[in-house]
């Protein structure tokens, strides 16, 4: 069984695609960069809080009640 052949290849576009591809694939990056950016960010904030609430819990759990950080509770409204 003979292998099809590949295709043909064409010439470069002497258009100026390739300043356009480069243009693409670079906002791409940076796009991709911001997400990365975000979610380590993300990442960072939520461990910080659950590390506060822990120290928070442990605090509680020994009993001491009144050198403990504050613990916010949100207002329920009118």
């Amino acid at each position: 069984m003979a292998l099809p052949d590949p295709p043909a290849t064409t010439p470069e576009d002497p258009s100026g695609s390739e300043a356009d591809d480069y243009r693409h694939r670079m906002t791409t990056n940076i796009v991709a960069l911001a997400v990365v950016l975000l979610l380590i960010a993300c990442g960072l904030w939520l461990a910080n809080g659950m590390a506060e609430f822990r120290a928070a819990q442990e605090c509680l759990a020994m009993g001491a009640r009144g050198t403990c950080a504050a613990i916010r509770v949100p207002d329920r409204g009118p």
